[in-house]
């Protein structure tokens, strides 16, 4: 569970995350953002399973996204 910012987004499912720590690719299926509107300046939590890659950046493949109000 990570809690901060999608702050762009990479390809159709993909984005780059941004807490306190850094930032890191997620994955997001178009289901899991349930009609759900965010920008930049809008705080989530993400949860789910991180995914070390063998070639490319590690991901986070994320199964539940809420904004945190």
């Amino acid at each position: 569970v990570l809690e901060g910012y999608i702050v762009d987004q990479i390809k159709h499912e993909d984005y780059t995350f941004r807490d306190a720590t850094g930032q890191i690719e997620v994955e997001i299926d178009d289901e899991v953002f349930a009609g759900q509107r965010i920008d930049p300046k809008t705080k989530v939590r993400i949860e789910g399973e991180y995914e070390k890659e063998v070639v490319g950046p590690n991901t986070i493949d994320v199964h539940r996204l809420t904004i945190i109000r």
